[in-house]
């Protein structure tokens, strides 16, 4: 339910990573991968948690939550380079003037609170959902959707509006292209269309 992947590190030397939504289960993915691709020496292991979802609030009296401690990453690839710097941007902006102010108290912090809402937390929702849709697909539609991104004028469109960091805008120009969009429906069953959509709008 997420990705895996590897790049070189060094010459003989590879960097090998995996996200799941199983937490239970993602070293045991992990050294499945590593059994069936790599011939291999372990040197290290690393792992942790990504934060998926926003908070009620980011900002209390003299606190600002920025990056993973305010679900800032991207569901999408569980990066947070990008959202994490220009959140962190806003903040250190908000604090300074804060403290020029003398006033730290979360009535004063709350502009960082509505500046990197403004720029991100529909991306971040999109993202989510996203996530939780693609979740839904098995290896033979995923495969379907990948054949689907490889053809010309969907990547005519990816290339004009494809943004890492704001995948939704290419969305939208995908949907506001009807042919497009039919060929990417009929790729994917209708009732894992129904399901994904049940599952947006359901806890787990």
């Amino acid at each position: 339910n997420f990705f895996a992947w590897a790049v070189p590190a060094a010459p003989g030397t590879v960097r090998v990573g995996l996200a799941s939504d199983d937490a239970s289960g993602a070293k045991r993915s992990l050294e499945r991968l590593l059994g069936e691709r790599y011939s291999r020496e372990v040197h290290s292991v690393q792992g942790g948690t990504i934060p998926f979802g926003l908070p009620e609030r980011t900002v209390a009296h003299g606190v600002m939550l920025v990056g993973d401690a305010a679900g800032q990453a991207k569901p999408t690839s569980g990066g947070g380079i990008y959202t994490g710097s220009l959140c962190g941007r806003i903040a250190g902006e908000v604090a300074a003037h804060a403290v020029k102010a003398g006033d730290v108290s979360a009535q004063a912090l709350r502009a960082y609170e509505t500046r990197w809402r403004a720029r991100l937390e529909r991306e971040l929702q999109f993202g989510w959902h996203a996530h939780r849709l693609l979740c839904h697909l098995d290896d033979g539609q995923l495969n379907r959707l990948f054949a689907w991104l490889a053809e010309p004028e969907v990547q005519r469109v990816l290339e004009e509006f494809g943004d890492i960091d704001y995948p939704s805008v290419c969305m939208r120009e995908i949907v506001r292209r009807p042919k497009m969009w039919r060929g990417l429906l009929g790729a994917i069953p209708t009732g894992t269309w129904v399901a994904a959509a049940k599952a947006l709008v359901q806890p787990d």
